[in-house]
């Protein structure tokens, strides 16, 4: 799996004033929040494969850059795509799409991320070896084109490579995934939940819903889950089920078919979703937006952590709840509402200082006024502010980079 950080395209010299670009296969998920959400000074985050598996889906991208502008300041970009198979034989093929059709954007990025993503998956009787991906850019501007091209090899199976322990890969997934690590990270994780459950008042859905996610997102590896999970002792087989039940119904049948009967009782075709929420009411749905977060690296949970930030407006904090003698229902209410508003505040904090695209998402919402509220974007303003002085303090010292831009609050 290959990292790339875009700022301008790689490998292409730019010294010239025609249009050029670059073709991707990836499995990243966010790459449109990025382009919508990050400043264009920003560098979206993009990761490439080389290898694939049979009934892994993937997305092939096109990123450009320097289309020429007719007299009425509009772009009229197209491409066209070939895929060949290894024994050169066309596998499939898309007639020109229009990437670009009018004026450019107005977010100010240079790079210039093509709508419509091909998904692809390769099938049963596909054969193994190496898949061409050609794509020819034409602007219809200046009359100019640029030949694309990158390849996948299709394998029955990912190499393992080096060992990760469980929680990195769960906290780096949505920058480097690698759908071979999922199972086993899966039972490196399970004595760590076993040994967590005894906690008192512990919940191993903060754990378990990262794992929903990321199999959510690789239907590849769920008949391997499921056979797994079979094999599980009893307490791990609940967690397991846990998970199972909340992929769905279809989820739920192709599991029962290959498991033996204690499973099969654990497997309910009605099972509520324990993973899904649409409003944040419990501390623990924090935990399950940063498990999608984490998983996908998408904006849409990230928002709805900012949200919960006006949770802290017109509630009641813990040293007013203490000095009261009789609280009513209401009142533990309004407290809960506070706590969890501090407990996303400092969730923010810590996930903003420890990974850029969780910074540089906070960034754009505040000056893009994405956060919800008046209230949520002075308080973004002034996290963002925060660490920008500690990074200060760190480059006077000598670590890190100046940053570039600091919000006004």
């Amino acid at each position: 799996m290959k990292r790339i950080l875009f700022l301008l395209i790689l490998g292409l010299s730019g010294t010239l004033a025609a249009i050029e670009g670059q073709v991707l296969a990836t499995l990243a998920r966010n790459l449109e929040d990025q382009w919508q959400e990050l400043l264009p000074e920003r560098e979206p985050i993009v990761s490439t494969i080389s290898m694939v598996t049979r009934g892994q889906p993937f997305q092939i991208r096109i990123v450009f850059r320097l289309p020429a502008l007719a007299e009425d300041r509009k772009a009229d970009v197209t491409a066209s795509l070939r895929i060949t198979a290894p024994d050169g034989k066309l596998f499939r093929s898309e007639e020109e799409q229009v990437l670009l059709r009018g004026p450019l954007p107005a977010d100010g990025h240079a790079l210039l991320l093509a709508p419509h993503p091909l998904v692809l998956c390769f099938e049963r009787g596909d054969p193994n070896g190496e898949y061409g991906i050609e794509v020819l850019l034409k602007d219809h501007v200046s009359g100019r084109t640029a030949s694309l091209r990158t390849g996948v090899q299709l394998v029955d199976r990912l190499p393992s490579g080096p060992p990760v322990f469980w929680q990195t890969m769960r906290k780096l997934y949505y920058a480097e995934p690698h759908p071979e690590r999922i199972l086993p990270a899966f039972q490196e994780m399970l004595p760590f939940l076993e040994e967590k459950k005894r906690e008192r008042n512990w919940n191993p859905t903060s754990l378990t819903a990262s794992f929903y996610f990321l199999l959510r997102n690789n239907p590849q590896l769920l008949d391997e889950f499921y056979r797994l999970s079979d094999t599980l002792p009893h307490n791990q087989k609940l967690e397991a089920a846990g998970i199972i039940n909340s992929l769905g119904a279809d989820a739920v049948r192709r599991a029962r078919q290959l498991s033996g009967s204690e499973m099969h009782s654990l497997l309910n075709l009605r099972a509520v979703n324990l993973f899904r929420m649409e409003k944040i009411t419990r501390p623990i749905h924090l935990d399950l937006l940063w498990s999608e977060f984490f998983a996908d690296g998408t904006a849409a949970p990230l928002k709805k952590i900012v949200g919960a930030l006006d949770l802290l407006r017109f509630n009641m904090t813990p040293e007013q709840f203490r000095k009261l003698k009789q609280p009513t229902p209401q009142d533990r209410e309004k407290l809960i509402r506070t706590l969890i508003g501090r407990a996303a505040l400092w969730s923010l904090s810590a996930n903003a200082r420890e990974h850029d695209l969780v910074f540089w998402y906070l960034e754009g919402f505040f000056f893009r006024r994405r956060t919800g509220s008046d209230f949520s974007r002075i308080a973004v303003g002034v996290l963002l502010k925060q660490i920008l002085s500690e990074r200060e303090e760190g480059n006077a010292a000598g670590i890190g980079e100046e940053p570039e831009k600091k919000p006004e609050v």
